[in-house]
């Protein structure tokens, strides 16, 4: 299973654990480390401080394989290229990198999302709930 923890500060991170029993214990251990303001990894001083944890989104497969293909619905990439089109239009000029950016996000795996919600296009197939939740 993958896990995309989600900390306050509104960072990221994903990672794999062999169960959600493992995945726990080390999330959790993190947290009680951010909580005593020591560092994220114990065994390398280099990292930063630990964070927080707000929220484990829970992945039966890496997120940003979502969109590995490459492959999108025909009608989708044609309203794609046409709003992108209307919106970068000067008179009968339109910049192609900005059409083809639109293009390109069709099949990035990744979302803008708020700092507490999942950078990922992907659905997850549920939520880790632990003692950083109260």
């Amino acid at each position: 299973m993958f896990y995309e923890i989600i900390f306050e500060t509104g960072n990221h991170s994903v990672a794999q654990y062999g169960s959600d029993e493992e995945a726990r214990d080390a999330i959790l251990s993190h947290h009680n480390r951010a909580l005593k303001g020591e560092k994220a990894q114990a065994t390398n001083q280099e990292m930063g401080p630990a964070e927080r944890v707000k929220k484990v989104l829970k992945y039966d497969s890496h997120p940003v394989d979502y969109t590995a293909s490459q492959a999108a619905v025909a009608s989708d990439v044609s309203a794609a290229v046409e709003e992108a089109i209307n919106e970068n239009k000067i008179g009968d000029l339109v910049s192609v990198p900005e059409v083809a950016a639109a293009v390109r996000e069709i099949s990035s795996p990744l979302v803008d999302s708020g700092p507490h919600e999942s950078n990922y296009k992907m659905p997850e197939s549920g939520e880790l709930t632990g003692d950083w939740n109260e």
